[in-house]
């Protein structure tokens, strides 16, 4: 098994190494989408088997910095209920 380290950044940015992940998948896939995602998933912004994977990512990683956030802020409320007590 070979285990590879990507770098996202939280407002778009991709490493070089994913970038050419992308291509070379997007090249697999002809850069068309399958029937079920153009159906169920594309949007008039996602006509495209990479605009799609491109878009996917990004609310992943939205969702994923979100999550930590509110972890964040959970914890600090947390442990400042705890001062006061």
């Amino acid at each position: 098994t070979d285990v590879q380290m990507y770098l996202f950044e939280t407002f778009g940015g991709w490493c070089n190494a994913v970038k050419r992940l992308f291509y070379q998948m997007k090249d697999k896939v002809r850069n068309k989408l399958s029937k079920r995602q153009h159906e169920d998933e594309a949007s008039w912004s996602t006509r495209s088997w990479l605009s799609l994977q491109a878009q996917r990512m990004s609310v992943a990683l939205q969702l994923a910095a979100a999550e930590e956030i509110a972890t964040e802020l959970r914890l600090a409320a947390a442990s400042e209920d705890a001062a006061v007590a």
